[in-house]
């Protein structure tokens, strides 16, 4: 009974907090679709978005695109901040060609934001935006409950 309960506790944490994988896509598209519209361009497409790994995302454009640095910083911030997307994440912009790092940035609430770069212009390129989704771990004190209370049966029962 004991590992039936833990199992179970394991299985279930966090499953509420999970965000369904197509409104990931959606907002991230919206993220593209803003950062077009930013570099006035509103006849270009947002190609599809790719998953990475599990919480890493690709965005990329049809066209080249140019912008500054801030547009994509405070694009992102607002867009995560309006859909409750996510609180934490890494952002990194990167070239087509040498998948070098044009830029990159860090919201975090616990270890502090890291925007460096800001007001640089970037030039007209082929630029791919990688987003890492960072998992906050909370734990569920529910189950901890559930857990207790067959142990003091067995406890009492032992007694």
């Amino acid at each position: 009974m004991f590992i039936v309960i833990l199992i179970s506790a394991v299985a279930f944490i966090n499953k509420k907090n999970e965000i369904p994988e197509k409104h990931v896509e959606v907002v991230l598209r919206d993220i593209g679709h803003q950062l077009l519209l930013s570099a006035k361009d509103s006849s270009s497409r947002v190609l599809p978005v790719k998953k990475l790994k599990e919480n890493t995302y690709q965005v990329s454009f049809q066209n080249d695109v140019g912008f500054i640095s801030d547009t994509l910083i405070n694009i992102v911030q607002r867009t995560f901040q309006k859909n409750a997307l996510a609180k934490d994440y890494i952002v990194n912009l990167r070239n087509c060609d040498q998948k070098e790092t044009v830029l990159a940035f860090e919201i975090n609430g616990k270890t502090g934001d890291l925007t460096p770069c800001r007001g640089r212009k970037l030039g007209l390129g082929c630029y791919v935006i990688e987003i890492d989704l960072l998992k906050e771990t909370t734990f569920n004190f529910l189950w901890l409950l559930l857990l207790i209370i067959p142990l003091g049966f067995a406890g009492f029962y032992m007694k």
